[in-house]
């Protein structure tokens, strides 16, 4: 079947997902009608197998589950087809739908993770169609543990963020500084709009941090997020609004960025090689400062409060206001806040360093002149001193001249 069916009969399904989990999905499905058309007689479309998904379940005889099994056993030696599948974009800048098409060679063997992927993409259709796969233990074991990480992400610590905002352009500063305070996936990061900071950056010249940016709608989990910003976060916002004036690219309904999600990635990482960070071999990705802040606000906020902050799923009898969540997020400033009180500044500190050489120098130098003044005062003491005693003896050898009275 082709994809471009697959995507049209399961569109309700498909579109609850993000774009590249869309894409896994559809993928998914697609070569798991290929599986069924080849082990099994017939041609297979997503109803026909919602239809003998559902004549399994009246006669209880559970093949799909086994099917499952042996779908990602086949996936151990399928081979990838050379594909061109099209799919339909927004322009971030100009709103406009764009007809894109995603390019893949074929003759690749799937990963271990893959392979896991696209058993969860056809487990995801069953379970959308209330046709769940109850897998047994046993089953479960055959399909494989859990997919794992191929690369670690590197953990960012703030002098690490501080680094790297120095070296960083008004762009890859407000990529780094909000990103860090709002603690928001990529896909919507990239879709706030340039009049929400605006707000902030107006409203709040002569406050106290943390800032209320509003509630941002999520879209992978469709919560409300309540993300807060800095003074990190709402100066670099600043400069990136007037960045945007100059360039005559100042609208309030339009994103702060006008980039794709994989770019915010990009402009940390170059960033993070300008600052000379060392990773050791770890990945740094915008998810990384998401860790960041996630990471800082479950120290000192309860896991429901910290992930209303960053846009995750709650139970509902969980929900604070703003207010309540400003004040969880005021106790970690110190830690996720780059500090402007303490010189820990590595530029400031080598400009410090040379300034102290120089200090030295000049210090040893007048030493010197005072040390050679010294030694002229002490030969002239010592002269004086030779000219004392020869007198002394002159005076004593007059003496014994004189005649002596009787």
């Amino acid at each position: 079947m082709q994809i471009q069916e697959v995507e049209k009969a399961t569109q309700n399904w498909l579109n609850q997902f993000v774009s590249s989990s869309r894409r896994v999905y559809r993928m998914a499905l697609t070569t798991f009608i290929e599986f069924l058309e080849e082990t099994e007689s017939g041609k297979w479309t997503p109803q026909h197998i919602i239809e003998e998904r559902l004549k399994d379940l009246d006669n209880r005889t559970f093949t799909f589950e086994q099917k499952i099994v042996d779908f990602y056993k086949w996936l151990g030696n399928y081979a990838t087809k050379e594909t061109h599948i099209p799919f339909t974009r927004k322009d971030v800048r100009s709103g406009k739908i764009l007809n894109c098409t995603f390019h893949r060679k074929g003759g690749k063997k799937l990963s271990d993770n893959t392979r896991q992927g696209y058993v969860n993409g056809v487990r995801s259709f069953f379970a959308y169609n209330r046709l769940d796969l109850n897998l047994t233990t046993q089953q479960k074991r055959l399909i494989g543990k859990k997919a794992r990480l191929v690369q670690h992400d590197y953990c960012l610590s703030l002098m690490d963020i501080q680094k790297m905002a120095e070296v960083g352009t008004p762009q890859e500063r407000f990529v780094l500084l909000a990103g860090k305070d709002l603690g928001l996936r990529a896909i919507d990061f990239v879709n706030l709009k340039q009049g929400a900071f605006a707000i902030v950056v107006d409203q709040n010249k002569n406050s106290e941090p943390p800032f209320f940016l509003g509630e941002t709608y999520t879209q992978k989990e469709g919560v409300t997020a309540h993300p807060f910003l800095t003074l990190d976060g709402l100066d670099a916002s600043r400069v990136w609004l007037q960045v945007l004036e100059t360039k005559g690219l100042r609208d309030d309904d339009n994103p702060m960025l006008n980039i794709r999600k994989k770019e915010l990635t990009t402009n940390l990482r170059r960033m993070a090689t300008k600052a000379g960070v060392n990773t050791h071999g770890q990945r740094i990705r915008f998810h990384c400062l998401r860790k960041f802040l996630a990471d800082k606000l479950s120290l000192r906020m309860s896991e429901s409060k910290w992930k209303q902050i960053v846009g995750k799923q709650i139970d509902e009898g969980a929900y604070v206001g703003p207010s309540d969540l400003r004040e969880g997020y005021a106790n970690v400033l110190n830690r996720i806040q780059i500090p402007t009180n303490k010189v820990n500044n590595h530029v400031q500190l080598k400009q410090m360093e040379r300034e102290l050489k120089a200090t030295i120098k000049t210090l040893v130098n007048q030493n010197s002149e005072h040390e050679e003044d010294n030694q002229k005062l002490k030969g002239e003491v010592e002269n004086m001193k030779m000219e004392l005693r020869n007198m002394q003896i002159m005076i004593r050898q007059i003496l014994e001249k004189l005649p002596t009275g009787e």
